[in-house]
């Protein structure tokens, strides 16, 4: 199983009592990913990080949150009784991996270089449950005293067209681009029982998020906040008032509202609605009455002028 890679990220060089260099080591990175030894020696502990990997396929699975941690961190310690090698261990001091001088890693530690984070990037034989498994890792190299800085990711910017709007006209028409508005999951709703739905400045609902989605599962399964705006107001074909808004994956946790029926008729254009003539009855209908009553007619006209 291959983990997500958080990010390449920088080092910097601690400096005690100012913080940060403000310049990071130039020869600090993240090293390709390398297949550690020992795998049969170390299966105890690399059975540990799979059964964790398990855990976390099932919850993806069964769409429930995850919880702790994306990364599994490893620690690097020289080995005892073996000088020259260095072991890979869990934050419990687990052993799961063996780091030899004859490999490029161990070279660079017999140097000096320092090791500022490791962390799991796959196992061999988990999807196969083929033992023994092997495990291979990422380690962010420098020199020593480099320190390794998370990157800073932008949340997640995406515009979004709503659906649903045609029972929400008079809410809608109040509002304006650049409105503020908050998402809540809609409980009791009989269409939808994870329906998103979209409130405004004045507590009314716009419109829904359109159904199981991506913001679904950031917002319902994975608990993330979010931060959102309304970007653009038209008119759809049929003449009702359509909206985008842009959620930003961070900020306000999602809430609760209790399903209620709209106010709103749903939207019919005038377009869709044909003119009745006196009497209700349709243009077709009074038109195949008008032949009929011609025909009469032209049949007693002839029926007179053959015995008159």
């Amino acid at each position: 199983m291959i983990l997500p890679d958080s990010g390449r990220g920088t080092a910097q060089s601690a400096v005690e009592g100012k913080g940060p260099a403000h310049e990071p080591p130039q020869d600090a990175r993240w090293l390709p990913p390398r297949q550690l030894g020992g795998a049969a020696e170390f299966q105890p502990g690399i059975e540990t990080i799979v059964a964790t990997l398990r855990e976390r396929q099932q919850a993806i699975l069964a769409k429930r949150p995850t919880t702790g941690p994306t990364d599994i961190l490893l620690s690097v310690i020289p080995e005892p009784d073996k000088p020259g090698n260095w072991l890979a261990t869990l934050p419990d001091g687990i052993p799961v991996g063996r780091i030899t001088s004859r490999t490029k890693l161990g070279a660079l530690l017999a140097a000096g270089q320092h090791v500022a984070r490791a962390k799991v990037k796959s196992v061999e034989g988990f999807y196969q449950d083929q033992r023994p498994y092997k495990l291979n890792a990422l380690f962010y190299v420098g020199p020593p005293g480099c320190e390794y800085v998370e990157p800073v990711v932008a949340p997640k910017q995406l515009p979004l067209r709503l659906v649903g709007e045609q029972f929400h006209a008079r809410a809608i028409a109040r509002c304006r681009e650049g409105d503020r508005v908050t998402l809540v999951h809609e409980t009791g709703n009989p269409y939808d029982a994870r329906a998103l739905a979209v409130v405004s400045p004045r507590n009314e609902i716009i419109g829904y998020i359109p159904r199981e989605g991506w913001l679904h599962r950031a917002l319902l399964d994975e608990g993330k906040g979010h931060h959102a705006i309304i970007v653009g107001l038209f008119t759809a074909e049929r003449g009702f008032r359509k909206a985008v808004i842009r959620v930003d994956l961070a900020g306000d946790p999602l809430g609760k509202r209790a399903y209620t029926k709209p106010d709103d008729i749903p939207f019919v254009t005038t377009a869709k609605v044909r003119a009745q003539p006196p009497g209700g009855l349709s243009n077709r209908e009074a038109a195949k009455i008008f032949g009929l009553v011609i025909s009469i007619i032209v049949s007693i006209i002839g029926m007179l002028a053959k015995h008159g």
